[in-house]
C-alpha cells in the first residue's frame, strides 16, 4: 500500500473544545474584562518575547516590529487601546525597555505566565491576536488566534499559489513583517472595524476547515485507506 505525500499539520486545537472556556472569576478574568470594557481596541500577543537574544535560527518572533507599530499608531489614534504582552522569554526586560523609551508603557499591560486556559480567555477579548514577524511561518499563537475567531499578524514567508498547491487556501491573516504595515492595518481598523471583525470569522472557518475538524477527516481519510489496503493518491486528498 503506498500514500503519497502531502503536507498535513499536526491538529493543535479542537475548536468547539478551546471555545468551551468556563474558568470563574479569578484575578485574569477580572483584569482584561477591565481592560476590553475600557478601550476600544486591544491587541494581545502570547508570543515568546525573543527579539534581541540570538538562541537558534527559528526562535527569534521578531516582537520589537510589533511594539514599534503599535507605538507608531498611539501617536496618531483617537481610540482607547491596549496592548497585552506575556513576561515569556528571554527578551522580556529588553522588550519593557524598549516600550519605556518609546513612551507607551501606559498603553501596554504585561501579563504573567498562566495556565493555558486563562490565556486563552485573554485572547477572546482581543481585537487583534499577534505571531512571529520574522521567521515565516505559523505558529501556535497563529492557530490559537484563529481558533477565537481574530485577525492575526504574522509574516508568512510563502507565495499564495505555492501555498494553495498543498489543497489549502491561503489563511485569511494579516501577512506583515515591518512596523508600518502593522501601522496601517491599526489605523484601518480605527476607520473600519467591520472588515476585520469579517476577516476574523474567517480565519476561524479557515482553521476548522483545515487545521481541527477537516484535517482530523483527512487523518481518518489516510487511516481507512491504510487498514483497508487501498493507495490513496495526491489529488484524494485534497481539502473540499
Amino acid at each position: 500500500m503506498k500514500v503519497d505525500y502531502f503536507p498535513l499539520r499536526m491538529m493543535h486545537i479542537y475548536v468547539k473544545e478551546a471555545l468551551n472556556i468556563d474558568i470563574g472569576d479569578s484575578g485574569i478574568v477580572n483584569r482584561i474584562d477591565r481592560i476590553r470594557r475600557e478601550n476600544d481596541l486591544i491587541i494581545v500577543s502570547n508570543s515568546r518575547q525573543v527579539w534581541k537574544t540570538y538562541i537558534d535560527s527559528s526562535s527569534s518572533k521578531g516582537n520589537d516590529i510589533l511594539i514599534k507599530g503599535y507605538a507608531d499608531f498611539i501617536t496618531r489614534s483617537t481610540i482607547k487601546s491596549k496592548l497585552v504582552l506575556f513576561e515569556y522569554g528571554n527578551d522580556v526586560d529588553s522588550s519593557k525597555l524598549l516600550i519605556d523609551d518609546l513612551d507607551i508603557s501606559d498603553h501596554v499591560e504585561w501579563f504573567p505566565i498562566i495556565p493555558r486556559k486563562e490565556m486563552y480567555y485573554v485572547l477572546s477579548k482581543a481585537d487583534f491576536t499577534a505571531d512571529q514577524f520574522i521567521l515565516g511561518d505559523a505558529g501556535n499563537s497563529t492557530w490559537e488566534g484563529m481558533v477565537f475567531g481574530k485577525p492575526v499578524f504574522v509574516f508568512l514567508d510563502v507565495k499564495e499559489d505555492e501555498f494553495m498547491n498543498s489543497g489549502r487556501q491561503f489563511p485569511p491573516v494579516l501577512n506583515v513583517n515591518s512596523s508600518n504595515q502593522i501601522l496601517n492595518f491599526l489605523w484601518e481598523f480605527q476607520e473600519n472595524k467591520i472588515r476585520f471583525h469579517q476577516m476574523g470569522n474567517e480565519s476561524q472557518i479557515w482553521f476548522e476547515k483545515y487545521m481541527s475538524e477537516g484535517l482530523a477527516d483527512m487523518y481518518l481519510k489516510i487511516l481507512n485507506a491504510t487498514f483497508s489496503g487501498i493507495r490513496i493518491s495526491l489529488n484524494e486528498l485534497k481539502f473540499n
